[in-house]
């Protein structure tokens, strides 16, 4: 594997962008039962301002796990999945 493709399957991008810092955590504990690293953007801010509205939660994980994220996304969040866009890359 040459090194522009370990460089891209290395790359975070966004799973899902969710409400409450609870939702996130959801999804990270199921991410991590799968064994699919994950994490949120501006952590610490998610967690003083999560309860503010509008302010909205980053979950990511690395473009190389993101397939099968995504699937564990759409099995535990159904309703938010659907209106997630698939990323391609």
């Amino acid at each position: 594997m040459n090194t522009l493709k370990i460089r891209n399957a290395m790359r975070a991008i966004t799973l899902a962008t969710l409400e409450t810092d609870f939702q996130a955590e959801v999804l990270q504990g199921a991410l991590s039962n799968k064994g699919i690293e994950s994490f949120k953007r501006d952590d610490i801010f998610a967690s003083i301002f999560s309860n503010t509205p509008g302010f909205q939660i980053e979950v990511l994980v690395y473009a190389k796990d993101y397939q099968q994220a995504f699937e564990v996304f759409k099995q535990d969040f159904p309703d938010l999945a659907e209106h997630e866009k698939i990323d391609t890359h």
